[in-house]
């Protein structure tokens, strides 16, 4: 993963250049968390705490992701200075942290459920930015495309003047004020980019058209829950999974002479911290289609966390281990010093 240099913060956004320096993002961060956990807890209002997350361990190069793939999704115009090699709108990091922490919610809730498959139609039910355009997924306007809250205020003001614009300013009432609180993921598309990538089947997968097709039954049971999540994090993974062909010459004893030997090299550059990210977010899904358990919540925090490490039962850090236990001691100390108060009396 490379880190960026010199990451300033400028109005709405944050701009950085790309250092020869990397780290491995699937090692410990420093709040002994895995990167998509510490990424969903990250206060995006701190700047301060905002410049160190992203000094640490990566930007989500927000500019670069969405422009390659001509799409447009939280900003309010272009951003400024956009010479920088990285560039992040705020509203492009809290989107792309929401559907972070979207995601880890589902994968909880199908651990917990994965032997029953009890599911509840209502904790599907989000809107797919992005690619997707603002499709509705669940409840009885399934289908249906929402404009982005972002625009809405200026969008209502405009159709509301417009007697040809009447039905449409009528039906967007209708569908915010119905999906109001729901969460609103970014999806990409590998289609997006022209360069279609056959499934197994040999299928053109299309994240979008398939999320389009079932938007009726997506997320209403565990299964389609399953499937709705494949078809928010299969592009993410396709493009963390792009890489380049490259050689080196490397010295290897050959018998008694050394010899400088041609390999060959697949390399991966991975520029924004969401690549990783939904790695390991699809090994959790991966896990649950297995039987075996992806996610939970922190009997501490009560905050969700992969369960991609055997050590990672109860507790998502050493921190909130201990702090559950000094105030299990607490609580027994606590009835220890009753029942001996009460023998005494």
């Amino acid at each position: 993963m490379l880190l960026p240099t010199a990451v300033t913060a400028e109005r709405f956004y944050y701009a950085a250049g790309i250092s020869g320096a990397s780290w491995d993002p699937f090692d410990w961060t420093a709040d002994r968390l895995l990167l998509p956990e510490s990424f969903a807890r990250l206060n995006v209002f701190d700047r301060d705490a905002c410049l160190r997350w992203f000094a640490a361990h990566g930007m989500v190069d927000s500019y670069w992701l969405y422009h390659h793939l001509n799409l447009d999704v939280g900003r309010l115009g272009p951003l400024p200075n956009v010479s920088h090699r990285i560039a992040d709108h705020e509203l492009d990091i809290g989107l792309e942290q929401m559907a972070v922490h979207w995601h880890l919610l589902l994968l909880t809730l199908l651990t917990q459920t994965r032997e029953t498959k009890h599911w509840k139609p209502a904790w599907g039910q989000v809107v797919l930015e992005g690619a997707a355009e603002g499709l509705i997924v669940g409840g009885p306007y399934a289908g249906r495309l929402i404009t982005s809250e972002l625009t809405w205020d200026a969008d209502r003001e405009r159709w509301a003047g417009d007697p040809a614009q009447r039905h449409v300013y009528e039906e967007q009432v209708v569908l915010h004020e119905v999906t109001a609180g729901w969460p609103r993921v970014v999806v990409l598309d590998t289609l997006r980019q022209n360069a279609p990538q056959p499934s197994p089947d040999q299928r053109e997968f299309s994240a979008v058209r398939e999320a389009r097709k079932r938007a009726d039954v997506l997320g209403t049971s565990w299964d389609e829950t399953l499937e709705l999540l494949r078809l928010t994090i299969e592009p993410r993974v396709q493009r963390a999974l792009e890489s380049h062909f490259t050689t080196q010459l490397a010295t290897r004893r050959m018998g008694s002479v050394e010899r400088a030997v041609l390999e060959p090299l697949e390399v991966r550059t991975w520029r924004s911290v969401l690549h990783p990210i939904y790695l390991q977010l699809f090994e959790a899904l991966r896990l649950i289609t297995e039987g075996e358990p992806g996610a939970t919540v922190c009997r501490e925090c009560g905050r969700p966390f992969l369960m991609l490490d055997a050590r990672r039962r109860l507790f998502c850090n050493d921190r909130e281990r201990y702090r559950y236990a000094q105030r299990e001691r607490r609580r027994r100390l606590r009835i220890e010093a009753a029942r001996d108060e009460e023998a005494v009396s």
